[in-house]
């Protein structure tokens, strides 16, 4: 309709001539083109302003009145035919104006003529027809559906329908000119591209294309519309070759080609660093970088082969590389770590870089790179943390990692202990990875105190102690029994319990009843109850036991109850009423044990009786300090019998008498100076020294040695290192070397050795000191424990003794030297006494001379005169001080023709005892020298097997021989002979198991009884089982491979039978009357009883003999060993489920592989999911056991055989089908909504936790198995995957959010090992079953630039690929209505036209 103006409505109006009308505001439109979002551009019209037909000259004004002229609406619309919408200005002549009746009644409404395709039917009033409808109820609903009809014809007629005519711009060869200028324009951003889009050159292209967009600086838009244009007809090309699908495998093939090119043209750009000035390389390298970027966000290259090219650049050992690797980092960081396969790498690339720089001796320089690494790595941590699940690498970065992040960051540590924990889950190694397989709490506190040194730190012994045991008690039980076991070895054990229960007494913590606890239980444990008895009295001296809380105890529990008497072998919570002292207690409260002592049978009367007869023993043999008896002589000792009756006192006897001694050890001093002729007193004796004589010391400390009260004897070497005495001196000295552990834990080596060096510099003042004292001094100083700047001080005043006293005599029995030399040879004797008594040097000659008759007389004279060895030993001793180089030299010479010659040899214990006591030979270069002899026949003369073997047990019984009785040794000798063996064994354990070894071998191959009986006794004697079991846990290796390894390899049963019988009393677990070799199964069956924390290690070594013995054996005996093992893991697996894995990690390669193999099929068979309710905790805690012996035999580096490996992989493939069906079970139409209720997912998931849990850890351990045949592996491999995706479903699973981790961290292991094809298939077969996000990332793919458009067919939605190469812009000169890469048909764009709008739109 059109527009009525004021004439129409039939106003009278004054005609006006109309002047010159001016045209209108909007000229003819021309169009422009706009980019859509999908790349389309559509016709818009913009109107110019045209000039007025008349232009006033600015010179002059018109003043004069203008006409009206009527201006068209700046709103009007515009047809096509420029002609405005609705507008006509008055001129009298348009019908319109034309008043008439009928106007006036009917309306002005156009009237067409027919046949010109317009509206022919528009005689009236739309009001005619729609206002009684409009009346109706159903009017508005009428009137919508018209303006709905009116619409959709609009819609139609304004719909695109014309096909995409989008073609890319045609390449044409252009001269080298031409095509310089076209690159110049590109350049040139003044230069559009609808010029250009005409014709681009023909041959620019590839790593060339790039290069001129670098040189020559196109902007990078510019130069990604030239790569869109180039790589666009490429594409046309490739697929006008061939068929569709040979046509897709050209264009991924051009597409890796392309990739290449551009990362080739960034290698370029790195490698001309250093080529050029450095603005210019940067500005090069950063246009590179953005180019490349922008080609990447566009899709423009192959983004996954991209990415995993970056990570290559940042793994590569060049830490050069690493600033420009982080930089480039920071632009494709998103799309690193959106997918597993390139987020592991990027986070392993980057803790590589951070191991390297912490590694790298230039540490400082590379400290900004090591600070940015920290951050990306901690990004990586709180953000994306899956992308830290490393198991193939966590070994290896693990430190690195928790060095790089910083801990003190609640959120950061929260997150590393994630990582850790789900990292070690998936490790192979047992001892990471299975709670159950994971060292014990007491196992780590036993080897804490086990690796305990000199010196000793309480603090931070039960710090490290109570860190991994936070409960106290049960750490209590673990010291007392630690400090007992007769599997560890040690007096200073009982010390060092005593002194940290003191230090858990003082921090409040209460030691009664864990204490009473572990007495009730030490019938089990394999220990001396001397040792209880010993570590309760030390705490009852210190005040941390209570006596009347523990006789309460007693009478509550009617303990005593059930004994008439109270014998050594009761038990030991029983029998410690007995043992304990009580002279320090109240009188009430030893009347009460006494009664309580009566009750059960014991004789308190006797026991009285015993103690006084035991002082009057220890009195008769120290006379002058505990009675009137005459003071002992040099030669005055305890017998054996005598010896043996005060060890089976009882402790509260033997601390009694202790303290008796004690005592009167303080009070034996010197009270005067003594008077001699004439009433003169001897002014140079000191007043108030202890009067002791060196044998009441040594006798003194026999008795307190034999009762191992230390803390006594402590006091005892206190009150008496004031003495005169050189030899008490020396010995207090020797004591404390002899006993450093003990000491050491009770604190006292200082004080002790500070009193000593006191002693010492006073008695330096007075006269000369002998050199043996200041000799033991520096070997008691030589211990880490004692004070540096004393031990300085004596090692220097040790080193100028001799420019100091030319001569000092040997402090061994000087007057039986004299007696000696004058029954021997006048010569000799005459000669030898001048020289010593000179003391002046000695020339080489004469000193052989002289050396070489000592030596030849003792081998004439041995037997035959035993004060003559006395003799010649300390001839030797006073003939080494003379010139001591040559002298040694001379030993040496002189041992090994002693070693070389056997008939005419003595015993080696006879000659050497006193020689080593006097420190005139080392006994490691005795035994060097035999074991020299002993592995090399051919030096000197060549022995035969029995020779060699008697010569080993000679050097063995040298070593740790107890009998002396032939040697004419005193007291002080002897104990200085064993500190020296002590110090041997201390400094070169290695010798002494080798000699032990070469024994065990020439034994066997003698085969003589006598030899055997001899060598057996010295090899199972105590002081070396001592040493063994000290060497099992302190260094287990060097035992193993000095012994064990050369005695098992060549699996002799001789050499085996010896095996068995050491380590048999390494367990305690010995019988001397049974000789006969028992079967296999039977010591396997044996060893699984006596296997604890306390004596794995020595079960290790045997579990290796008895299969080492099985080397040859037919294939049923060792099946009854594994049948045999495996019944006892059945037996006892709920409490020892780590110890079988200790014990199995030892065996080799065939046994590890019989014995998991068949721990595999029980496990397996024990996994039963056909009754999931009946799962119960003893089939739970055996396939715990299982699975134990299954990670421990994992850790021996064994291939698994194709077949067995194809095999288990399906068997665990088919266990997890059967798996997931039992967890996501099928509705029977027929079963009760209760029995459905009852077997539902989350009663199965409960239910079977634990097992689930087994189940992915027997998995991981079979990882490997999946791919071990190229054909069943791959798919058992995808099936396994699926599987465990399918498993994910269940929703009471998706709940228990560790479960649920573990589970995606168990996929994560298997994808991580999936080629790209078998990740697609999975994938595809995934899409729609429904998977969780977090698979997306486990199997998702980089370049996937499709994702974004969809579309449907067949009712379903599907992806769009969007033609990446083709979204150009400005792709022609000449733009057609659809002239679009992506087609506007298939969005159904509509044409929109405005004049007003500048740019017009397609909607």
């Amino acid at each position: 309709m059109q527009a009525h103006d004021a004439s129409a409505a039939g106003l009278p109006m004054p005609f006006v001539p109309p002047s010159t009308i001016q045209p209108a505001s909007r000229g003819p439109a021309t169009p422009t083109v706009s980019k859509g979002p999908i790349g389309s551009r559509q016709r818009q019209f913009k109107p110019q302003t045209l000039k007025p037909a008349v232009v006033m000259s600015a010179s002059k004004r018109d003043i004069r009145p203008k006409p009206y002229v009527l201006e068209i609406p700046s709103m009007a619309p515009i047809y096509p035919s420029k002609k405005h919408s609705d507008f006509f200005p008055w001129k009298g002549n348009h019908p319109e104006d034309q008043v008439t009746e009928a106007q006036a009644r009917n309306g002005q409404y156009d009237r067409f003529p027919l046949g010109l395709g317009k509206v022919t039917n528009e005689h009236q009033y739309a009001r005619n027809q729609v206002w009684p409808i409009l009346k109706q109820k159903t009017g508005i609903r009428h009137l919508s559906d018209l303006f709905l009809e009116v619409l959709a014809k609009r819609q139609n007629y304004n719909r695109i329908t014309a096909p995409s005519t989008f073609k890319p711009p045609p390449r044409v060869t252009l001269s080298d000119a031409k095509r310089e200028t076209w690159l110049r324009d590109l350049a040139n951003p003044a230069v559009s591209l609808r010029r250009l889009s005409r014709t681009i050159p023909h041959g620019v292209r590839g790593r060339a294309l790039l290069d001129q967009c670098s040189s020559k600086n196109i902007p990078p838009t510019r130069a990604i519309w030239f790569v869109r244009c180039v790589g666009a007809n490429e594409l046309r090309g490739l697929k006008r070759k061939g068929a569709s699908s040979v046509a897709f495998g050209n264009e991924a093939k051009w597409m890796k080609e392309w990739t290449g090119q551009v990362i080739q043209f960034i290698e370029k750009a790195i490698a001309e660093c250093g080529t050029m000035v450095d603005t210019v390389w940067k500005k090069r390298m950063v246009y590179a970088i953005r180019l490349s970027a922008q080609l990447y966000s566009e899709h423009l290259l192959d983004r996954t082969a991209f990415l995993h090219w970056y990570i290559s650049l940042l793994e590569r050992p060049n830490l050069d590389l690493l600033p420009l690797s982080l930089l480039i980092s920071s632009v494709y960081w998103k799309d690193l770590l959106r997918v597993r396969r390139t987020g592991h790498r990027f986070a392993e690339a980057l803790l590589g870089k951070a191991d390297m720089i912490l590694q790298s001796e230039d540490r400082d320089i590379y400290l900004p790179l090591l600070r940015r690494l920290s951050v990306l790595i901690a990004e990586i941590l709180i953000s994306h943390r899956e992308s830290l699940i490393i198991p193939n690498t966590w070994s290896l970065y693990r430190k690195t990692l928790e060095s790089c992040v910083d801990r003190s960051n609640s959120n950061i540590e929260a997150c590393l202990q994630n990582i850790i924990y789900r990292n070690n889950a998936l490790s192979l190694g047992a001892k990471t990875k299975n709670p159950d397989t994971a060292l014990s709490p007491q196992r780590l506190v036993i080897d804490i105190l086990d690796s305990a040194l000199l010196p000793f730190d309480l603090g931070k012994l039960v710090k490290d102690c109570i860190s991994v045991m936070p409960d106290h008690s049960n750490f209590i039980d673990c010291l007392c029994e630690w400090s007992v076991t007769s599997l560890r070895v040690g007096l200073y054990r009982v010390y060092l319990a005593a002194a940290i229960l003191r230090q858990e007494a003082k921090a409040g913590v209460p030691l009664q009843e864990p204490i009473m606890t572990f007495l009730e239980r030490f019938s089990s444990v394999p220990g001396s109850k001397t040792k209880v008895y010993l570590l309760l009295s030390e705490l009852v001296r210190a005040g941390k036991f209570s006596l009347p809380n523990y006789m309460r105890w007693l009478i509550a529990r009617g303990v005593l109850r059930t004994f008439t008497s109270m014998e050594k072998d009761h038990p030991c919570h029983a029998r410690l009423l007995a043992e304990l002292p009580f002279a320090a207690a109240s009188h009430h409260a030893r009347n009460l044990r006494n009664s309580l002592l009566n009750g059960a049978g014991f004789s308190t009367v006797v026991e009285t009786q015993y103690l006084d007869s035991a002082k009057q023993l220890v009195a008769s043999r120290l006379g002058g300090l505990l009675s009137e008896y005459p003071p002992p002589g040099a030669t005055s000792k305890f017998t054996n019998e005598e010896l043996e009756y005060l060890r089976g006192l009882s402790r509260s006897q033997m601390t009694d008498i202790a303290l008796w001694i004690r005592s009167a050890v303080r009070r034996h001093v010197v009270e005067g100076a003594p008077v001699g002729p004439n009433n003169w007193r001897d002014l140079t004796v000191e007043v108030g020294i202890t009067a002791i004589t060196l044998q009441q010391f040594l006798l003194v400390r026999k008795v307190l040695e034999e009762f191992s009260d230390y803390g006594i004897l402590a006091d005892v070497l206190k009150a008496t290192a004031s003495s005169d005495n050189s030899g008490v001196l020396s010995s207090i000295a020797d004591t404390i070397s002899y006993n450093i552990e003990v000491f050491s834990v009770l604190g006292c080596v200082n004080d002790i050795l500070q009193l000593l060096f006191n002693r010492y510099k006073k008695l330096q003042l007075r006269r000369t000191v002998e050199k043996y004292v200041l000799a033991s001094f520096v070997d008691l100083a030589s211990f880490p424990v004692c004070n540096e700047d004393t031990r300085k001080q004596l090692q220097h005043d040790l080193a100028l003794y001799d420019q100091r006293h030319p001569m000092a005599y040997s402090p061994v029995s000087d007057n039986e030297f004299l007696g000696v030399m004058q029954d021997s040879t006048a010569d000799f004797n005459e000669e030898l006494d001048r020289l010593l008594q000179n003391g002046s040097s000695i020339d080489k000659g004469t000193l052989t001379r002289i050396f070489e008759t000592i030596v030849s007389r003792m081998h004439l004279l041995y037997g035959g005169k035993a004060a003559y060895n006395r003799f010649s030993a300390t001839s030797l001793m006073k003939l080494r001080q003379l010139d001591q180089n040559n002298f040694d030299n001379l030993m040496s010479d002189w041992i090994n023709r002693l070693f070389s010659h056997y008939s005419k040899r003595p015993p080696l214990l006879t000659i050497f005892a006193m020689l080593i006591a006097g420190s005139c030979v080392d006994l490691g270069m005795v035994v060097k020298s035999a074991l020299q002899v002993l592995n090399d026949p051919s030096i000197g003369v060549k022995h035969s097997r029995s020779s060699a073997a008697e010569l080993s047990a000679q050097v063995l019984e040298l070593i740790v021989g107890e009998s002396f009785d032939d040697c004419q040794l005193t007291g002080q000798e002897i104990y200085t002979l064993k500190r020296k063996r002590q110090a041997f064994e201390r400094n070169a354990p290695g010798l002494l198991v080798e000699i032990i070894h070469r024994s065990i071998e020439l034994c066997a191959a003698e085969g003589s009884f006598e030899l055997y009986n001899r060598i057996r006794g010295l090899v199972i004697s105590k002081p070396v089982i001592h040493h063994l079991r000290g060497m099992s846990t302190s260094q287990p290796n060097l035992l193993q491979a000095h012994l064990l390894d050369p005695l098992s390899k060549n699996s002799q049963p001789a050499l085996l039978k010896w095996l068995r019988l050491l380590i048999d009393h390494l367990l305690d677990d010995h019988d001397s009357s049974d000789l006969t070799d028992p079967d296999s199964d039977v010591q396997v069956s044996r060893l699984l009883q006596l296997a604890n924390d306390f004596s794995i290690r020595l079960c290790q070594l045997k579990m290796r003999i008895i299969f080492d013995g099985q080397r040859g054996c037919s294939p049923s005996s060792n099946t009854n060993i594994t049948q045999t093992f495996f019944r006892g893991i059945v037996s006892d697996f709920k409490q020892k489920a780590a110890i079988w894995s200790d014990l199995v990690s030892v065996l080799d390669e065939n046994c590890a592989r019989q014995i998991r193999a068949h721990a595999e099929e029980l496990f397996l068979q024990s996994m039963s999911f056909s009754i999931p309710l009946e799962v119960n905790e003893n089939n739970e805690y055996l396939a715990r056991a299982l699975l134990a012996v299954i990670e421990a035999t994992s850790n021996t580096n064994m291939a698994v055989p194709a077949a067995s490996g194809s095999l288990i992989s399906a068997a665990l493939v088919d266990k997890l089908n059967t798996l997931v069906q039992y967890v996501m079970p099928q509705e029977d139409e027929g079963s009760s909504p209760k029995t459905r209720e009852i077997v539902s997912s989350k009663t199965l998931i409960s239910e079977l936790r634990s097992w689930l849990i087994l189940f992915l850890r027997i998995i991981i351990l079979h990882r490997s198995a999946f791919s071990s045949t190229p054909k069943i592996g791959i798919s058992d491999h995808s099936r396994m995957i699926v599987g465990l995706c399918a498993l994910l479903q269940n929703e009471y699973l998706q709940s228990d959010e560790p479960l649920f981790d573990h589970v995606i961290d168990v996929i994560t292991c298997f994808v991580d090992d999936l080629s790209e094809e078998s990740r697609l298939a999975i994938r595809r077969f995934l899409r729609y079953k429904n998977p969780p996000p977090r698979l997306g990332y486990l199997l998702g793919n980089v370049d996937y630039p499709g994702d974004w458009l969809k579309a449907t067919r067949a009712g379903k939605l599907m992806d769009y690929p969007v033609k990446s190469w083709e979204l150009l812009q400005e792709p022609t000169p000449v733009m057609g209505e659809n002239d679009t890469s992506l087609s506007l048909t298939l969005f159904r764009t509509r044409k929109s036209k405005c004049a007003k709008l500048e740019r017009g739109k397609v909607g």
